[in-house]
């Protein structure tokens, strides 16, 4: 249901902007356009349309025929990315994480005593997390220490996905046709670069958590897919792109 009631909110969004010219779009549509160009013309059709691909951006706004894509994020929900776990471990295998902490993510998303999802008994985050409490702090440690790893983690989850060739995200936008606050990658990676998240204890990368999709706990495994996929969540990310917004400069719109 979310899925579909997002869908909804991309395209009526992009509704609210395709074929208009600037001085006819209400304050928000307004107040996005401009963010992301330099200079706008009131009496310049703008153009927008939803993304169909299963891929980071949304919607693509087009103006002078200078395009940005967006990545919309609506409600209260703090989910940013999703993949099947095995897909992450080979990314993690890639930027040279060690298998002590490849395995620490592994036993922390099956949940059974395993790195495969194979025990009889699946346990409790809270269980799990203390179980695994000396274990999660190292691999927070090593996840954590290099800033290059967290803003190439950032972006694999954010604003290219899962295919590597897809058309990456220039903007994630907070909010819906009303009201929302828009944030550029650059922004986003200026934050990275200047933020400590060691306060965190929770495996994380970053400000970002991860966590299985689906743990099933005391409960039969009704969809192993799900069991299978490792979930990305960004917790208050509504107050925090609120802050980069306001502190850190764009220079997206200077590409």
């Amino acid at each position: 249901m979310k899925y579909i009631l997002g869908e909804f909110k991309e395209r009526e969004l992009a509704n609210a902007l395709n074929e208009k010219k600037y001085k006819e779009l209400d304050n928000n549509c307004k107040y996005i356009v401009k963010r992301i160009f330099n200079f706008v013309d009131d009496d310049e059709i703008i153009h927008a349309y939803k993304i169909e691909e299963f891929i980071k951006p949304d919607i693509c706004i087009e103006y002078k025929k200078e395009k940005r894509y967006i990545s919309m994020k609506s409600g209260k929900s703090n989910y940013i990315h999703e993949e099947y776990i095995t897909n992450f471990v080979k990314y993690l295998k890639e930027c040279h994480i060690s298998e002590e902490t490849i395995n620490t993510i592994l036993l922390f998303h099956y949940g059974d005593g395993t790195t495969d999802g194979t025990g009889e008994k699946r346990k409790s985050f809270e269980e799990i997390a203390y179980e695994l409490k000396d274990k999660i702090k190292l691999a927070n440690f090593e996840l954590n220490k290099s800033r290059a790893f967290i803003t190439s983690t950032l972006l694999h989850i954010m604003f290219v996905g899962n295919s590597e060739n897809a058309i990456m995200a220039d903007y994630i936008y907070h909010g819906d046709k009303e009201y929302g606050l828009i944030v550029s990658r650059n922004q986003i990676m200026k934050y990275l670069n200047t933020k400590d998240f060691s306060w965190l204890n929770n495996i994380h990368i970053g400000p970002i958590l991860l966590r299985p999709k689906a743990r099933y706990v005391d409960r039969e495994i009704k969809n192993p897919q799900m069991r299978e996929t490792i979930s990305f969540y960004w917790p208050r990310i509504e107050l925090d792109l609120k802050y980069i917004e306001n502190r850190y400069t764009d220079t997206m719109k200077d590409k």
